[in-house]
């Protein structure tokens, strides 16, 4: 599976688009989640960046919903229950993740002198 959020957020198994629930609320809790990859992001951070300061009565149910969807299109593995919140785990399945050590890796070849592996990696990393 892999994740796009280089521009639209995009979900792909073996090359085919995976649907992800369209609305707005669902689609925002998975871009939360993929921004904060492998880390724990609690219940109440999640509430409040996609309600704001007044959230809805139901916005813990309506959350939880969410992510009852979200690991039903995912699987169950890849958004993990933590004790204060959820985490979304990619590995190295997140192009923003592959961005930063094609970039890390470009970085060290330029400073090793090797302008040729550097110039492919950086390309590597814009084209993503």
């Amino acid at each position: 599976m892999e994740f796009q959020v280089l521009g639209p957020l995009l979900v792909t198994d073996n090359g085919e688009p995976v649907y992800v629930r369209t609305g707005h609320k669902p689609r925002l809790l998975l871009a939360l989640l993929l921004a904060r990859a492998g880390q724990s992001v609690s219940t109440d951070s999640l509430v409040a960046s996609i309600w704001g300061d007044q959230p809805p009565p139901s916005a813990r149910r309506n959350l939880q919903q969410y992510v009852h969807h979200i690991r039903r299109v995912l699987g169950a593995e890849r958004l993990p229950g933590r004790a204060v919140g959820y985490a979304v785990i990619t590995g190295n399945e997140l192009d923003a993740t592959r961005f930063r050590e094609l970039a890390a890796a470009g970085s060290e070849a330029l400073a090793a002198g090797d302008v040729v592996v550097a110039g492919r990696r950086l390309r590597e990393a814009l084209l993503l």
